[in-house]
């Protein structure tokens, strides 16, 4: 009896020991501590506010995409605070509603929480007018229809009156 209670005691010991040594993980993983805290000092590190994109300025318009809702919001840059590490914005639905981002969340590639506004540029001529074969066309009163090829069905002559 006194030996299987030996390896009992040992099991139950080794049990004992995984799980403060889960508790122990638990806890670093949770204060970011151990290892990882090169990396968090690395978050800390100052960014100047010339390291942001440059659509990113007082006055600009934006679009804020929330993380937690996926919502996206034409906001206007009120405020980059170098000191902070963030950006103040108000919400254009409501500009008593106000925000601070973190510059950290702010990505030059423009996939971010705050990103810029893509504009669709105007379509512009590249031609002053129909071609000169088509105008003379116009001109002479016989429709452009007549030369373009016919789209779909061939059908007969149109009924007369």
């Amino acid at each position: 009896k006194q030996a299987a209670r030996g390896v009992g005691a040992r099991g139950r010991g080794g049990e004992r020991a995984a799980m403060s040594g889960l508790a122990n993980l638990n806890k670093v993983l949770r204060l970011g501590g151990g290892q990882g805290s090169t990396g968090g000092s690395a978050a800390k590190l100052n960014l100047p506010a010339s390291a942001l994109p440059d659509w990113l300025k007082v006055g600009a318009t934006c679009v804020y995409t929330s993380r937690s809702r996926g919502d996206s919001h034409r906001v206007k840059i009120k405020a980059i605070e170098e000191r902070k590490q963030t950006v103040l914005f108000t919400f254009e639905q409501d500009k008593r509603v106000w925000k601070r981002v973190p510059f950290s969340e702010i990505s030059k590639t423009g996939d971010g929480t705050l990103r810029p506004v893509w504009k669709e540029t105007p379509q512009v001529a590249t031609c002053e007018g129909p071609p000169p074969k088509g105008k003379a066309n116009a001109e002479a009163g016989s429709p452009a229809k007549a030369e373009s090829p016919v789209q779909g069905p061939v059908q007969g002559p149109a009924p007369g009156p």
